[in-house]
């Protein structure tokens, strides 16, 4: 009987126990305080989503300079190979004696015309002169011989009348002359324009900045190439994508190119060209078909040289400055995920909504803040409101940790230990 009754109260006692501990664990209404090993501050950072594969570096521009057989011979090469050349630079000159003797022809005959010119102003003028000096002269008989014959009168005035005609004449003459002059002079300083504008063509300057790689002096023929010019842009980098690869990469997205001789180096840059075309005929016995791309850097570098082997980052997506905590702090309730944060001593459990995930870390784009103090890895019998309680570091009690509690958590603090 007694082994009976011991079983019996051995049993409630166990379910009085199992009870409790399952009200414990559900029932939120339960007062009970939880043990905080440690928290972390919400921090912002940068999140990018991105793949590496291979490229090459090569020049963006370069372009040949050949000879050109209309303009005749090359009298000189102004440059020579390695130098730097700006652009609109003198490279090569051609012979151009025979314009120069045509444009020297030319100014003669503007010489010529000039002295012309000038001979015939002077005519003028003194035409001109001679007119003066008719109505002076009879100004000055009029005043010296003040009786006068009125017939001899007019005589005089139709003979004036008709000297003044004859020098106009001539003086209108002359101003013919004298246009004539200067409009074969205008149109001589036409032909004399015309033939230094071809003469510029006599002289080769470079399309670009950049530097000259090969310099052959000797060219003669037609079009064969008397120098290369390799451009100072900066330079661009080629590789491949995969089938995989092509469909997520896109125009404009950023790069960040890395040498292999140059370790710890990196270059920025976006991508500028994607091939649609296959590099090869596709077959169906090859794994995958490869697409070219070209990217764009941002800086021209004296350090990375053409041919140049990179490894190039291509990012896909990128955040910057934004909310981000590792997805381990964050649990799921009927689909909504929520993590837990310490508000004046208690556990406050916050719904949130996040953006990007990427390598274990998650963007919070609602219902955290920078600095807020947020649980790690959050255990199940946390609950809302729930008071915690901590270790003390003596290395962190300072004033700058103090800094980061209100006036009332400090308080809340101080009577929690005196009362527990």
């Amino acid at each position: 009987m007694k082994k009976v009754i011991l079983n019996v109260l051995v049993s409630v006692l166990f379910l009085f126990i199992a009870v409790n501990i399952v009200l414990i664990i559900t029932n939120d209404n339960v007062k009970r305080s939880q043990y905080i090993e440690s928290y972390k501050l919400v921090k912002h950072e940068d999140l990018k989503k991105s793949f590496t594969t291979k490229g090459v570096v090569k020049p963006e521009e370069e372009y040949s300079v050949p000879t050109q057989g209309k303009l005749g011979e090359i009298s000189s090469v102004l440059v020579n190979k390695g130098d730097h050349v700006e652009s609109g630079q003198a490279l090569i000159e051609y012979n151009s004696e025979k314009i120069d003797q045509e444009i020297l022809l030319l100014e003669q005959r503007i010489e010529s015309l000039e002295t012309q010119e000038s001979m015939v102003d002077t005519e003028i003028a003194d035409l001109q002169s001679q007119i003066d000096d008719l109505y002076t002269f009879e100004e000055s008989q009029f005043n010296t011989e003040p009786e006068f014959d009125e017939e001899d009168n007019e005589d005089d005035d139709r003979a004036l009348q008709m000297q003044e005609q004859q020098l106009n004449q001539a003086i209108q003459k002359k101003e013919n002359e004298q246009q004539k002059l200067e409009q074969e002079r205008l149109q001589v300083e036409n032909q004399i324009t015309m033939k230094e504008s071809e003469k510029e063509a006599y002289t080769i300057t470079s399309k670009l900045s950049g530097t000259v790689t090969e310099v052959n002096p000797y060219a003669s023929g037609d079009g064969e190439t008397v120098m290369t010019i390799r451009s100072d842009s900066p330079f661009l980098i080629t590789g491949k994508l995969t089938e995989e690869e092509i469909i997520k990469v896109k125009e404009g997205q950023e790069i960040i190119a890395a040498p292999n001789v140059k370790p710890g180096q990196k270059h920025s840059g976006t991508i500028r060209e994607i091939e649609t075309t296959p590099l090869t005929e596709p077959s169906v016995d090859k794994a995958t078909s490869y697409y070219t791309y070209t990217a764009e850097l941002k800086e021209q570098s004296e350090e990375l040289l053409a041919g140049f082997h990179t490894n190039v980052e291509i990012i896909l997506e990128k955040k910057e400055d934004v909310v981000v905590i590792p997805t381990s702090y964050s649990k799921t309730l009927q689909k909504e995920k929520y993590v837990y944060v310490i508000e004046k001593g208690r556990l406050k459990r916050k719904a949130i909504k996040t953006g990007m995930i990427i390598n274990g870390k998650q963007e919070i784009t609602e219902g955290l803040a920078k600095n807020d103090r947020i649980i790690a890895n959050p255990a199940n019998l946390m609950r809302n409101n729930q008071e915690i309680f901590m270790p003390i570091e003596e290395k962190q009690v300072n004033k700058s940790s103090l800094k980061l509690y209100t006036k009332e958590q400090i308080a809340r603090l101080i009577v929690n230990g005196m009362y527990r």
